[in-house]
């Protein structure tokens, strides 16, 4: 006889991706430290992979974005200084699209990852 897991025991075992605003439990940072992860050009161009930012409460995507630029000036190749995100990268918040959610109006917390990056992943050119 197969003794299978019920459904909580399996659901405690596999990680379950957090949606915007749900508390994370698994963090390690001080309270107030808000993850912003580069990646692809936005990594060389600031020398950075991640930055970690203060924040006070919820705070709109668009605000946060804005701020960004005027900590990480390199960001400005994604961002626009009013918090837009340019053509050719991609924002999530916790690995989902942020126009899954309210788009730029999302509000997020310290308990939020934000992953920044560019659409163009690289590679080397091939010639036909």
């Amino acid at each position: 006889m197969h003794n299978t897991p019920n459904k909580s025991e399996a659901e405690s075992r596999s990680p379950r991706r957090k949606k915007c605003g749900e508390r994370r439990t698994d963090r390690v940072e001080r309270a107030g430290d808000l993850r912003i992860r580069l990646f692809g050009s936005l990594k060389v161009y600031s020398g950075k992979d991640e930055l970690v930012i203060k924040i006070d409460g919820k705070v709109k995507l668009r605000d946060l974005l804005a701020n960004l630029v005027k900590l990480e000036p390199s960001l400005s190749r994604a961002i626009e200084v009013d918090g837009r995100v340019k053509p050719g990268y991609l924002v999530f918040i916790n690995d989902a699209d942020y126009m899954v959610y309210q788009g730029l109006d999302t509000e997020v917390s310290d308990d939020d990852i934000i992953t920044l990056m560019p659409i163009s992943h690289g590679g080397s050119p091939r010639h036909v």
